[in-house]
């Protein structure tokens, strides 16, 4: 019919009249960024205010690959290696916790990310932290704790037990609806099909975690923050 606008037409006069046309994109950073597996800073003390000091230990995790496909696989290796050694059911939790050092509820896990624009690396790194009674006694704990298994080995036992806990927490997700949406949408940003995990976290091999584990524990890729009571 003639005189008839269409829904395309209004979209793009809209588009012209309220949007200014984008600027032109600059080109890629180029930035020759050093990466070194050392930490930038080996231990930092605050003073705030606060019933009892808190710490958190971090472990960085050098060579990060930025290929998403590795990258995930990464990823759940840390996230299995994580519930290994720190579990609240685990050895080194419970050792702390019943002589005193920490307070209930110690915190871990593990985080990566892809590079940044210019950059060929992505990030990594563990963490655990929590209250305690001292920051440097619970650090001291932690590096005779990865001397230990540095001499007895990564046990497979805990292996199977830190795999079932992730399938378990995958899981979970689908009890919601947000659950879900969430999972998809990460899945897509990490170029995945949706049940790709439970096949991925059961190809992981003990062996590749020893390996991970040797090459990130390392004294020089460990920092300590301590946040201490104001007095």
């Amino acid at each position: 019919v003639a005189g008839r606008v269409t829904p395309e037409e209004i979209v793009a006069a809209v588009e012209a009249a309220c949007l200014p046309s984008p600027a032109p994109k600059p080109a890629a950073s180029r930035r020759r960024v050093r990466h070194v597996p050392e930490v930038y800073k080996a231990a930092d003390t605050v003073t705030m205010d606060t019933a009892k000091p808190l710490f958190s230990i971090g472990i960085k995790i050098p060579d990060v690959p930025s290929e998403p496909s590795a990258l995930v696989r990464l990823e759940r290796l840390a996230s299995v290696l994580s519930e290994m050694l720190f579990s609240r059911s685990g050895d080194f939790y419970n050792d702390l916790f019943e002589s005193g050092i920490v307070s209930p509820g110690m915190a871990y896990g593990s985080s990566l990310g892809r590079p940044a624009l210019g950059e060929t690396e992505g990030y990594g790194y563990f963490y655990l932290s929590g209250e305690c009674q001292d920051p440097r006694a619970v650090y001291e704990a932690f590096l005779a704790y990865v001397e230990r298994l540095r001499e007895t080995g990564l046990d497979p036992a805990a292996f199977a037990r830190a795999r079932r806990a992730l399938y378990a927490d995958y899981l979970y997700g689908f009890d919601s609806t947000e659950g879900i949406a969430s999972a998809l949408l990460g899945s897509a940003m990490d170029g995945l099909e949706l049940f790709d995990l439970p096949e991925i976290d059961g190809s992981l091999t003990l062996a590749e975690l020893w390996d991970v584990f040797d090459r990130v524990f390392q004294p020089s890729q460990y920092t300590l923050s301590s946040v201490l009571p104001t007095e």
